[in-house]
């Protein structure tokens, strides 16, 4: 699909890419050995990610569930065990709420 994206998704998709950049040069070694690639979570936590959907009103990135998945996807050019793992224990209770009937 062709998604028109802003400026900002634009900016977290690159800056995932140069994340993904730089998993990629450790993600066969961690293949082989079946390590966890623990440098590579301490980098997503330094660089934010771990409040990706957590709100702005929380001081957080508040992101989309599209700005979400396209940042995935471009983490997952580097290395997949990174991404699945760290989506699975990422916050995601701020993007089921964006779809609750409620809103």
């Amino acid at each position: 699909m062709d998604f028109q994206l802003t400026a900002e998704q634009r900016r977290l998709q690159h800056k995932c890419r140069e994340l993904a950049a730089d998993f990629a040069t450790r993600s066969a070694a961690h293949e082989r050995d079946a390590s966890h690639p623990v440098e590579n979570y301490d980098r997503l936590r330094a660089e934010g990610f771990l409040g990706l959907t957590v709100g702005k009103e929380w001081g957080r990135l508040g992101a989309s569930f599209l700005d979400h998945t396209s940042a995935y996807e471009a983490l997952g050019q580097g290395c997949l065990s990174t991404v699945l793992a760290f989506n699975l224990t990422s916050p995601i209770r701020p993007m089921v709420w964006q779809f609750s009937p409620s809103k």
